[in-house]
């Protein structure tokens, strides 16, 4: 999986190298919401927004119902990869006995 989003240029909206930009509420630094500068900024936060949740679908489409359980409640595609790197990422005797037992059942 790794290797597909770094194949396409969107690994950072899960290693957190491409965050989201940050926004301006309305009214801070004398900045009301008529200026064309904060609008600008809230459609940046909006094209990542849908950018991140794209992410996010291409990931859990690729998921076991096992995987699937360790990511509800995920908000942005780093959360859910940091949950399925936290899950996953360990080898023990356990998970690798796991594996060989799939592995065997599935030839």
């Amino acid at each position: 999986m790794q290797l597909l989003l770094e194949s396409n240029g969107i690994i950072g909206f899960v290693d957190g190298s491409h965050p989201c930009p940050p926004t301006i509420a309305s009214g801070e630094s004398g900045i009301n919401s008529s200026d064309s500068s904060s609008a600008a900024d809230c459609d940046t936060v909006l094209i990542w927004k849908m950018h991140d949740r794209a992410v996010m679908q291409l990931i859990t489409a690729t998921l076991s119902p096992v995987a699937m359980s360790c990511v509800i409640g995920s908000t942005n595609s780093r959360d859910l990869w940091i949950r399925l790197k936290g899950q996953f990422s360990t080898v023990s005797r356990t998970s690798i006995f796991q594996m060989k037992s799939n592995f065997e059942i599935g030839t």
